[in-house]
């Protein structure tokens, strides 16, 4: 009750055209929808009938390309399969491709290994399918930019940067964004593929920024958000 209250607050405040929400319940969605601040958001779901990735898309800006993908071959997200949907800006007719994630949560060698792995196949996927247009990847990561959650090593979001992703850092270091926060707190992360910024892209939480309570409320995970021009 307090993570909704909190997360639709901040969404009539700032009027987001995209979220990405992850363990989503089938009545964490409909409690969602019926919110009258999501009174302009449709969404599209990975399908999994527990801990659910949700996109979510303003239909005042965006409208959907297609139908959304749920990638089943990635068996090393716990069964929390990552989701694509490609979207249109409404004003501008760009498009831009969002996939929502959940990285295995195992905090052992498997776990690690798993995550370095889920990264790889991300990456080949999007050259596949989307090279050279725009794409967001988005969610829960379950490790730290700065290094592995789980070995203390090199991180396993590495590998996105050698692809030539950009970081949810203003300079696209491995350093942690989220300084004020606890290492055990910065585990949802953005990247970002092919898109032309301006300004500071750094994106540190501006949920917390005007409501100190997410960092009580939201377990280990704090929300991340950014502003792109597409």
């Amino acid at each position: 009750v307090n993570q909704l209250a909190d997360v639709t607050d901040e969404i009539s405040y700032m009027s987001p055209d995209i979220i990405v929400f992850q363990e989503m319940t089938a009545a964490g969605n409909i409690q969602m929808d019926a919110h009258p601040s999501m009174v302009d958001y449709s969404h599209v779901i990975n399908g999994a009938t527990s801990l659910q990735i949700a996109i979510y898309f303003n239909d005042n800006f965006v409208e959907k390309v297609g139908s959304a993908s749920v990638l089943s071959t990635f068996t090393k997200t716990q069964g929390r399969y990552p989701i694509v949907q490609k979207f249109r800006n409404k004003f501008t007719l760009n498009e831009f491709v969002v996939i929502g994630v959940h990285f295995d949560s195992t905090l052992d060698a498997t776990g690690e290994s798993n995550r370095a792995d889920t990264v790889t196949d991300l990456i080949s996927y999007v050259e596949t399918n989307y090279s050279g247009q725009r794409v967001i990847i988005a969610g829960d990561m379950n490790t730290m930019l700065s290094q592995a959650r789980w070995s203390g090593g090199t991180s396993e979001l590495a590998s996105f940067i050698t692809a030539g992703y950009k970081t949810d850092n203003s300079d696209d270091s491995l350093s942690e964004n989220q300084s004020y926060l606890p290492s055990n707190l910065r585990l949802d992360h953005m990247f970002f593929k092919n898109f032309n910024f301006t300004g500071n892209k750094s994106l540190h939480n501006k949920m917390l920024e005007r409501d100190a309570s997410f960092e009580t409320t939201t377990s280990d995970h704090v929300p991340v958000y950014s502003s792109v021009v597409v």
